[in-house]
C-alpha cells in the first residue's frame, strides 16, 4: 500500500473519531439539557400543585363562609320575627331598642358582605396566576416538544 493511501485511510479514520467525538459530546449536552428540562417540569409541577391546593383551599373557605353568610342570615330572619313579636307585646316603648338591633345587624351583614368580596377577588387573583402558570407551561411543553 502506497503512503497516500495510507495517509487517505489515517485521515478517514481521523476524521470519523472526531465526528464521533463531536456526537458523544452533542449527545451529553441533550442529555443534560433534558435533565435540566426534567428538573423544571418537575418544579412547574410542584408549583401547579400547590397552586391548586390553595385554590382548593380558598374555594372551601369560601364554601364555609357562604355558609355562615346563610346561617347569619337565618339567625337574622329569627330575630326579625321576635322583633316583631316584641313591637306587638311591647308596643312604642320598645321601638328605639328595635332601631339599634337592626342596625347591628345590618352592619354584621355589611362586613359579612365586604369579606365575601375581599374574598371573590382574592380567588380570581389565584385563577389568574393559575392560568398565567398554565400559560407558562404550555410554553415550556412547545418549546421541549411535548
Amino acid at each position: 500500500m502506497s503512503d497516500e493511501k495510507l495517509d487517505l485511510i489515517l485521515n478517514v479514520v481521523s476524521d470519523i473519531k472526531n465526528r464521533q467525538t463531536s456526537l458523544e459530546k452533542t449527545v451529553g449536552e441533550m442529555n443534560t439539557r433534558q435533565t435540566s428540562l426534567e428538573k423544571t417540569v418537575g418544579e412547574m409541577n410542584l408549583k401547579i400543585d400547590n397552586l391548586s391546593g390553595r385554590v382548593d383551599n380558598l374555594s372551601s373557605e369560601f364554601s364555609d363562609f357562604r355558609k355562615q353568610v346563610a346561617d347569619s342570615f337565618a339567625i337574622v330572619q329569627n330575630r326579625f320575627t321576635l322583633l316583631e313579636k316584641q313591637m306587638v307585646a311591647i308596643g312604642v316603648e320598645i321601638k328605639a331598642e328595635i332601631k339599634r338591633e337592626i342596625e347591628a345587624v345590618a352592619a354584621r351583614i355589611d362586613r359579612l358582605e365586604k369579606q365575601i368580596i375581599y374574598d371573590r377577588s382574592e380567588t380570581l387573583e389565584n385563577k389568574d396566576e393559575i392560568r398565567e402558570i398554565n400559560k407558562r407551561l404550555a410554553q415550556i411543553e412547545n418549546n421541549i416538544g411535548i
